[in-house]
C-alpha cells in the first residue's frame, strides 16, 4: 500500500512539474520535411492555403497593411519596418503551435531589408524568427507543447523606420494539437492523485 502511494506522489509531482515548466521557445524550420515531422509527431491536425484563388480556407483571415493579394497563385505583398504596415495571418482553429509557409524575396525585387517573423505567444506579441534578405525557400516554426498562437505577422526586417520588402509566399500551413490536457487540468489531475496518495497512506 505505501509503494503504491509513493508511485502516486512521484505521478503526481511529475505531472505538477511538467504543467509548470517554462517554454524553450520557438523552433525554426528551413526544411519542409523536418517541419512536417515535428508537426506529425504531435497528435495534430494540419491544413494549407495554396492561394490559388481569393476563396481563402475557412479558417484564414488576412490583414494587409500595404495591399496585398493574390497573384499568380501567389500571396504577393509588401511589407515595411514600420510596424503599422505589415501583414497579419489571423486563423480561427484552436491550439495552433506550427505555421510555415514557402517565400521568395528575389524575382519580386526591390531594396529590402529581409522579413521578421511575429507571433502572439500568451497574448503577447513575440518575435518569431528572421527570413534574410534574399531568401528563397521554406520557413516555419513550431512551439513547444501548450504554447499556442491565433495570428503570424510579417513585417520588414530592416532598422530604419521605410525600408520596404516585396516577397512572395505560397503554401502556407498551420499545424493544431487534435486534443491537449490543458495546464489547468493537468495540475487538477495531480492534485487529485496527490489527494488519493495521502488518503491510503492513513
Amino acid at each position: 500500500m505505501r509503494k503504491a502511494s509513493i508511485i502516486c506522489l512521484v505521478l503526481g509531482l511529475a505531472m505538477l512539474v511538467g504543467a509548470a515548466q517554462a517554454s524553450a521557445g520557438p523552433v525554426i524550420y528551413t526544411d519542409e520535411n523536418l517541419w512536417n515531422v515535428a508537426v506529425s509527431a504531435r497528435t495534430s491536425l494540419s491544413s494549407t492555403e495554396t492561394f490559388d484563388d481569393n476563396n481563402f480556407q475557412p479558417w484564414l483571415t488576412i490583414t494587409s497593411d500595404q495591399p496585398g493579394g493574390v497573384g499568380a497563385f501567389q500571396w504577393e505583398s509588401v511589407v515595411d519596418s514600420n510596424p503599422l504596415k505589415k501583414d497579419t495571418f489571423f486563423h480561427s482553429w484552436p491550439q495552433v503551435f506550427a505555421w510555415c509557409a514557402t517565400f521568395d524575396l528575389v524575382t519580386p525585387g526591390g531594396p529590402g531589408e529581409g522579413i521578421n517573423v511575429y507571433a502572439d505567444l500568451a497574448g503577447t506579441r513575440t518575435f518569431i524568427g528572421n527570413i534574410a534578405r534574399g531568401y528563397q525557400g521554406f520557413f516555419g516554426f513550431v512551439l513547444d507543447n501548450n504554447d499556442y498562437f491565433t495570428y503570424a505577422s510579417l513585417e520588414g526586417g530592416g532598422d530604419p523606420l521605410g525600408i520596404q520588402e516585396t516577397y512572395w509566399m505560397d503554401d502556407m500551413s498551420i499545424g493544431a494539437d487534435a486534443t491537449v490536457p490543458e495546464p489547468a487540468s493537468m495540475v487538477l489531475l495531480g492534485t487529485g492523485l496527490l489527494a488519493l496518495a495521502r488518503r491510503r497512506r492513513k
